[in-house]
């Protein structure tokens, strides 16, 4: 996948946190899509979840070391709904 695609895929997943009162979720919704989405490989998702849960993390100062885990469940529980190598090459 294209370098430019996967940097629009962060900049419109941060955008759209940004204008949420509910940023997390927003993040989280926006992740569980791209891994849906048949057009993303595995490695391409991956790279769009760190690069936009490092950003949104360095933006929450007290709480940053508490969200991990609240990230990685969210995150992790949807991948184990369909995981990409039981969906054809992901």
């Amino acid at each position: 996948m294209s370098v430019e695609r996967i940097n629009a895929a962060i900049r419109d997943c941060l955008d759209r946190c940004y204008a949420s009162q509910v940023p997390f979720a927003t993040w989280s919704a926006y992740i569980n899509r791209l891994w849906a989405d048949t057009s993303w490989n595995k490695a391409d998702v991956e790279q769009v979840h760190r690069a936009t849960r490092r950003i949104l993390k360095a933006l929450v100062t007290d709480e940053g070391d508490n969200l991990d885990d609240e990230w990685s469940e969210s995150t992790m529980s949807a991948q184990g709904a369909s995981e990409p190598s039981e969906r054809g090459g992901r």
